[in-house]
C-alpha cells in the first residue's frame, strides 16, 4: 500500500478546518464516533508488558501522564494493515498535544515481520512494540483484531473500539482532542 502525499494533504485538511466539535456536549458529557465505546465506569489497565525494538521490556505504567490510544495489531490481519497509515498520521497530529498513539503489534516474529511493513508503508511516526507471546490482549481482555483502547493519564481504560477505522475522521480527531483537553 503505497502512501499518497495527496491524500495525507487533504486528511491533514479536513481534520484542521474541520467544523464546531460535536465531542463534547455543553455540559461536558463526551460523544464518542460511532462504534466507539465509552466505558460506564473506568477500569485499571494494569500492569501490561510488551517489547520494544530491542527487545527490552516496556510497562504501560511507563506512559502515565499521557493519553494513550493503544492498538492491537497483527501484520497478517488485512483490517489492521488498513489502519496503519492513519495512525502514524494521527500520531503526528496529536504527538504534540498529548496523545502517544502506542502501536503493539502480536505478530510471533516480531520485529522480523513488523520493521519491513513499516518500511514498505513509510510509517516513520508510530514506535514499534511487541508482543509475541499474546499476552496483551489476554490481560485487557481483547478478542479481535484490530482492537484500539483509550488509556487516561492515570492508567485507566476509559474506552475501546474494535474492528477498523480511519483514524483521521474529522469527527475522530474532534473527540480525541476533548479527551486531550481533559484533566
Amino acid at each position: 500500500m503505497q502512501r499518497s502525499p495527496k491524500l495525507a494533504i487533504l486528511l491533514v485538511l479536513t481534520v484542521l478546518f474541520a467544523g464546531p466539535t460535536q465531542a463534547q456536549a455543553p455540559g461536558g458529557e463526551l460523544h464518542p464516533p460511532r462504534g466507539f465505546m465509552l466505558l460506564s465506569a473506568a477500569r485499571p489497565a494494569g500492569e501490561q508488558r510488551f517489547l520494544d525494538q530491542k527487545g527490552g521490556t516496556v510497562n504501560l505504567s511507563a506512559f502515565q501522564g499521557r493519553v494513550v490510544l493503544l492498538s492491537l495489531w497483527a501484520t497478517w490481519c488485512p483490517s489492521c494493515r488498513q489502519e496503519m497509515m492513519s495512525l502514524d498520521m494521527l500520531q503526528n497530529l496529536l504527538g504534540s498535544e498529548g496523545l502517544t498513539v502506542l502501536p503493539i503489534s502480536v505478530d510471533r516474529r516480531g520485529l522480523a515481520v513488523v520493521a519491513p511493513f513499516y518500511r514498505e508503508n513509510e510509517l516513520r511516526t508510530l514506535p514499534m512494540f511487541f508482543d509475541p507471546a499474546q499476552k496483551v490482549p489476554k490481560g485487557l481482555q481483547v478478542s479481535g483484531l484490530p482492537t484500539a483502547l483509550i488509556i487516561s493519564r492515570d492508567g485507566w481504560e476509559i474506552g475501546r473500539v474494535s474492528g477498523w477505522r480511519n483514524w483521521m475522521d474529522p469527527q475522530m480527531v474532534i473527540f480525541l482532542r476533548s479527551l486531550l483537553q481533559k484533566p
